[in-house]
């Protein structure tokens, strides 16, 4: 009865490790690619200017 808990508890762990590390990268991508657009539209003020 030990040995399915605890793998389950792993499996959980694992679960919330990987969850947690998707939207921390879906968050680096956001921030990234806002960070760029920025950029571009600090180029598209400039070029403008």
């Amino acid at each position: 009865m030990i040995v399915p808990v605890a793998l389950f508890q792993g499996n959980f762990v694992t679960a919330i490790i990987s969850s947690t590390f998707n939207s921390l990268k879906a968050a680096e991508t956001l921030r990234f690619n806002r960070h760029t657009c920025y950029l571009q539209h600090q180029d598209n003020i400039a070029t403008f200017y």
